[in-house]
């Protein structure tokens, strides 16, 4: 009995040292940015398992977003009218994918297809929060800050099957839409401090790819064998005595 015991539990852990740990692939693309860009800090906080390609034109957007699955793509259209040649990326969120967006355009096409109907003002700079789970850790108001561009916030209006998360000016601070698959924010990704755009997207990050915050914790197989092989010497002891 002691040696069957011992035998299922050793196969356990075998079993779990093959298991390998998810990793969410991103996609990430600004098109320009002039001062520290939020999301490289975010990515690392999340504390999640994250392989990142980052590109630095639209045809290589293109051409990565056409060349796998990806679990969240990342998208900054922050000083040019990127949308209209980015192709695949209504096809994408309309397969159950995930999009991280800000534009200072409301007529490219991307706040639309993000969820929004309109905006209702530019360049605000106090943001008031919610109980919004990406804005955890957050003290309201969230300030924002022009680091030079000509519009570098804006106001946006939900259209009426997405969620308006927060306030900035009259309209929302972000849009949630897509049925909880892309969140639209108001600031471009270079107008945060560097501590409240860190948490902030970060906070997105993780609510996109796992409808909650905070780093999420996965164990690793070495440290799920060391457990299995506890408790054989837990059964082993139990068996002796």
């Amino acid at each position: 009995m002691k040696l069957n015991i011992q035998k299922s539990l050793l196969l356990i852990a075998l079993i779990l040292g093959h298991t390998s740990v998810s990793i969410a692939s991103v996609l990430y693309f600004e098109d320009d940015t002039i001062s520290t860009s939020s999301v490289p800090g975010a990515l690392t906080l999340t504390g999640l398992d994250v392989q990142t390609t980052t590109v630095t034109s639209v045809t290589e957007f293109n051409n990565q977003l056409a060349s796998q699955s990806w679990d969240l793509v990342i998208l900054g259209e922050q000083n040019n009218n990127i949308f209209s040649s980015i192709s695949g990326l209504d096809t994408y969120l309309g397969n159950g994918g995930s999009i991280l967006g800000t534009t200072w355009l409301d007529n490219s096409g991307l706040s639309a297809l993000l969820g929004a109907s309109g905006r209702s003002g530019t360049n605000g700079t106090n943001i008031a929060i919610d109980s919004h789970p990406i804005f955890a850790g957050l003290s309201s108001p969230l300030m924002l800050a022009n680091p030079g561009w000509g519009i570098f916030s804006s106001s946006w209006i939900a259209s009426s099957s997405s969620q308006c998360l927060g306030t900035l000016g009259s309209g929302c601070a972000v849009v949630e839409g897509n049925s909880g698959n892309s969140l639209l924010l108001s600031g471009l990704f270079d107008t945060y401090n560097v501590s409240d755009g860190n948490i902030l997207l970060s906070n997105s990050i993780n609510y996109l790819l796992n409808g909650a915050t905070g780093p999420v914790s996965v164990s690793e197989p070495g440290t799920l064998v060391l457990i299995t092989l506890a408790m054989a010497g837990f059964f082993t002891r139990r068996m002796r005595s």
